[in-house]
């Protein structure tokens, strides 16, 4: 229907359809083409001066610089960090600053914010952006829970877990109330917590039954081989790491990397991340020859590890070579 619609569109209609679509494409882990179609929305509506046309940039820019956020790499968040700017600037110019519209994009400048490694200026931001929708919505919003999650990402990763826990487990009531437990914004709440709870010492089987729960609903909602489906189980072979499990930190590794690989490609940085875990666990149970490739490649500059895994990938490749 919608490559109909890029046929048939006017040319004042074409760069709302070339974004809508491009949110699908994004949604079905097709991102080239994605890009192909919000850059060349970007920069129509950048020559246009009309009210709307100036709200569809903005919409436009949000979406492109999650694009490239969504690589998952210093080079995605830098050439996102311009875009989402703008995007901000217009919003507050259209809406004024205290619009939900202007929260939204505001948070979403907060996450790269942190995702560049600038936690102060994401906590301003975040908090900002919270205080917006609470006085707009009320306690209980889906975009809400939306913020309050990606901000509990990012402390998580901070490794400001006594902060991120409660953070995520108010996105997922929030989420259980707004969608119900069958759904996958709630599926992406639980493998959230569950990943701060497995990083905890004591905690293995309570993290595991969280992975199991949200790969439950995600295998339940999404198609057969969707990219998301690959995050509880990636996610559970983390827990099985922390707990010394290295079977079956390996068994799921594999087939994480098995899902990510036939929806994503071989080449995506999210895959190589999920290598690295397998790298890891081959290291421990002695079969160093297949552990070094996966664990240097996860080292590399261009790969957004986490602190924690850097810094276990590093030990572990020391260790056998």
């Amino acid at each position: 229907i919608y490559r109909e619609l890029l046929r048939e569109a006017s040319d004042d209609d074409l760069p709302d359809v070339q974004s809508d679509f491009a949110i699908v494409l994004g949604e079905m882990g097709q991102p080239d083409e994605a890009r192909d179609l919000l850059g060349r929305a970007v920069a129509t509506l950048r020559q246009r001066r009309t009210a709307h046309s100036r709200r569809s940039l903005a919409s436009a820019l949000d979406n492109l610089s999650s694009s490239y956020a969504e690589d998952w790499t210093q080079e995605g968040y830098d050439r996102a960090w311009p875009l989402q700017q703008e995007a901000v600037r217009i919003h507050e110019e259209m809406n004024g600053p205290d619009h939900p519209k202007t929260a939204e994009a505001m948070s979403e400048l907060a996450g790269l914010a942190a995702d560049r490694g600038d936690l102060a200026t994401a906590d301003s931001l975040f908090g900002r952006s919270v205080a917006i929708l609470e006085a707009a919505y009320g306690a209980e919003h889906p975009t809400l829970a939306t913020v309050i999650n990606n901000w509990a990402l990012r402390l998580d990763n901070a490794g400001e877990r006594e902060r991120a826990e409660p953070m995520h487990r108010r996105a997922l009531a929030l989420r259980e109330a707004v969608y119900g437990e069958q759904h996958q914004e709630t599926a992406g709440s639980i493998q959230n917590l569950a990943a701060v709870v497995s990083a905890q010492p004591g905690r293995y089987a309570e993290a595991v039954a969280l992975y199991d729960r949200a790969e439950a609903i995600y295998r339940a909602v999404m198609p057969e081989g969707h990219y998301l489906t690959a995050f509880p189980v990636a996610g559970r072979a983390w827990a099985h790491r922390n707990a010394g499990r290295y079977r079956e930190a390996l068994r799921d590794g594999r087939r994480a990397v098995a899902i990510l690989e036939a929806s994503l490609g071989a080449d995506h940085a999210i895959v190589t991340q999920v290598r690295g875990e397998v790298g890891f666990a081959l290291a421990r149970l002695g079969r160093p020859a297949e552990a070094a490739p996966l664990l240097r490649a996860a080292l590399a500059e261009d790969v957004d590890l986490s602190e924690i895994d850097r810094e276990a990938f590093t030990e572990a490749l020391a260790a056998i070579e």
